[in-house]
């Protein structure tokens, strides 16, 4: 495999739909600068072609990648490492072709996570209003579920279409898209992933059409148990939750797992949700959290007590993984002590606690957290 090499690069293309005609493409869902909304779209877009052809000419990610170059800066392993591993299908760097669709459903949420905003969850709304937050959702508007604008790329090769939101099982917005697929492309060969808050059932008619496709893989946003699950995933209730993935195991051709994302809010209770996945038999993965809660801004005179929580769990590929996680920590950044800032605005309108929920944190340096 060619250094620095990504899949996504010359052969993913994302799609987030900015109104009824228009919407935002890039090369991969983490990528930076996405270009201007359009009315129009293509596998050959200009900004997909540049970013391919840089790599081509200088063997680097182009500077879009910044979230993958940041984290492979710091040892870590970034999505497009992950890509490398586990993608099903095989790369060429000389002949593009279209082989992962990663569509940005409609916001449409039911939840208000802690890491989450407007922009990608509906339910955010009232709260960002509540506390005169920036409202993140201007970017999207109109009616979204109307955008066909995916429809115009040729479906010929592709192996993999990828969902996230909002929530994409709240809407049929994710059906359409899979419908269109079932017609214009070879559906048998194709695997369908979502990343989903395992809140919301899965109806007969989307298991009809799940099963035209070669398998279907649920990613469960899960990124701790019980009481901590339900303050970073307000108002989910953790039972009803788990009820759910039980459903979910019991559809054929359908394969469940779980997606933490790690952060300064949740790594102190990595011990738990790593006990339950083994105890329930699902499999685990860990991804870095970057935005606000980002590890790089864990404060860093806490930095030997994290250090000596994760040096206390088993001996795993997961204890190694979060070690790597706490590189960020080391970098010459500027730290943002929002989160705890908006934590507390979050406690007095959610009534809820995360010095209560999240004690293993707040206990570290209360009277540091209480000055924050």
């Amino acid at each position: 495999m060619l250094k620095n090499f990504c899949p996504d690069l010359f052969h993913g293309f994302y799609i987030e739909r900015v109104d009824s005609r228009r919407s935002r493409i890039s090369n991969c869902c983490l990528q930076e600068d996405r270009n201007m909304p359009t009315t129009t779209i293509s596998f050959d877009s200009h900004s997909l072609v540049e970013a391919r052809n840089y790599y081509r000419t200088s063997g680097e990610l182009p500077k879009s990648c910044s979230p993958c170059i940041e984290i492979e800066k710091a040892n870590g392993v970034s999505r497009r490492k992950q890509l490398i591993e586990d993608q099903p299908y095989k790369f060429d760097l000389e002949k593009p072709k279209l082989k992962k669709i990663h569509y940005n459903c409609e916001n449409i949420c039911n939840l208000k996570c802690i890491i989450c905003s407007s922009f990608n969850s509906s339910a955010w709304l009232q709260d960002e209003i509540k506390l005169g937050l920036p409202i993140k959702s201007k970017g999207k508007v109109g009616d979204c579920a109307t955008n066909k604008t995916v429809f115009n790329l040729d479906f010929t090769d592709l192996e993999v279409i990828a969902f996230n939101g909002g929530e994409p099982l709240a809407t049929d917005d994710h059906l359409e898209l899979l419908e269109h697929a079932i017609i214009h492309g070879n559906s048998y060969n194709i695997v369908i992933e979502y990343n989903t808050n395992a809140t919301f059932s899965v109806t007969d008619r989307v298991k009809d059409i799940w099963s035209q496709f070669k398998h279907v893989s649920l990613y469960a946003s899960i990124d701790g148990t019980e009481e901590q699950f339900e303050y970073v995933r307000y108002p989910a209730n953790w039972y009803d939750v788990t009820q759910k993935l039980d459903e979910y195991r019991q559809i054929p051709n359908v394969n469940v797992s779980i997606g933490a994302t790690i952060g300064i809010h949740n790594i102190f209770y990595a011990d738990k949700l790593i006990k339950w996945c083994k105890d329930n038999n699902f499999f685990l993965g860990l991804n870095y959290c970057l935005e606000s809660f980002s590890l790089k801004n864990y404060p860093i005179h806490l930095q030997s007590k994290l250090h000596e929580y994760l040096e206390s769990l088993d001996n795993t590929n997961y204890k190694n993984t979060l070690l790597d996680m706490t590189n960020l920590i080391e970098g010459n950044y500027t730290r943002d002590l929002n989160p705890f800032k908006l934590l507390n605005k979050l406690d007095t309108i959610r009534n809820v606690s995360w010095k209560v929920s999240l004690e293993r944190l707040y206990n570290l340096d209360p009277d540091f957290f209480d000055k924050h």
